[in-house]
């Protein structure tokens, strides 16, 4: 059985994967449809379907922008299970991953599935943040993408973040801490993609104003602005968190003035000290 591949904008699509059973929050629902039906901004996205007559018995995904992906949402109906449609997804998304143009592909799943189906097809762990026999680890695929710990060359621009940002945000948080700096890496690198899903959602009800500031368009620093606090304060996050970026600030501060508020508090910097 050969898994149908969807490429987005593919909106004919989505009532087959809307039936498949994944149990996921109303607002992952409403952001995988938007991927799925629309397309994301800046985005190169593909879904892998197991699905006999049009129905759809298991699913996989890929969020990919530039040569940059994130491998998740590794499904098979619980009847189904045990007859090898998740390595056939994974297998298919890798192969269309590689020729493509694909470089480095990221992943998150639990030890023994990592070590059973991911770890073949040529993953290799790199977090882990407990010695549990259940844990989860983060896994890479080929080379890695650059290095966060030095500035890249060129200008620094500032911009919106764009769907297609993800993944290249997903590495740049395999590498450096996440939002709260008393959490440690390994710790943090394995909550990425709900942190990251979670400022989705927030970017998509309107509550906060998400900025990247990128050289040779590799984002170097993420901002998060909120834009629902009442009165004349508001607050914001910019990661990573001893990441010295004047003007990512400044673009931080002048949109805070534009939404009208005063001042901007910074308490997760705080924390960093």
């Amino acid at each position: 059985m050969k898994p149908l591949l969807i490429i987005p904008p593919a909106p004919a699509r989505w009532p087959m994967i809307e039936r498949i059973g994944l149990e996921r929050p109303a607002e992952w629902w409403a952001d995988f449809k938007a991927r799925v039906s629309e397309g994301g901004a800046g985005a190169q996205d593909a879904v892998a379907l197991i699905a006999p007559g049009g129905e759809a018995l298991g699913l996989a995904c890929i969020c990919r922008g530039g040569s940059i992906g994130v491998l998740s949402d590794i499904f098979t109906r619980p009847q189904h299970r045990g007859r090898g449609f998740a390595r056939m997804l994974v297998g298919a998304l890798l192969n269309w991953f590689d020729v493509t143009g694909g470089k480095t592909l990221h992943a998150a799943a639990p030890i023994d599935v990592a070590q059973r189906l991911l770890v073949p097809q040529g993953f290799e762990p790199t977090r882990r943040a407990s010695d549990a026999a259940d844990a989860r680890v983060t896994l890479r695929r080929g080379s890695p993408a650059g290095q966060h710990d030095e500035t890249g060359p060129g200008a620094a621009e500032v911009r919106a973040v764009l769907r297609g940002d993800w993944p290249a945000l997903y590495d740049l948080l395999q590498h450096r801490p996440g939002p709260d700096p008393r959490v440690g890496l390994d710790e943090s690198a394995l909550g990425a993609e709900e942190f990251l899903a979670q400022l989705s959602f927030q970017q998509r009800r309107g509550t906060c104003v998400l900025l990247v500031e990128s050289r040779a368009e590799r984002p170097e620093a993420l901002a998060s602005l909120a834009v629902d606090q009442l009165g004349e304060r508001t607050y914001a996050m910019i990661l990573p968190h001893d990441v010295n970026s004047p003007p990512l600030r400044q673009a931080v501060e002048r949109t805070a003035t534009e939404r009208g508020y005063a001042r901007v508090e910074y308490p997760l910097q705080a924390l960093a000290g």
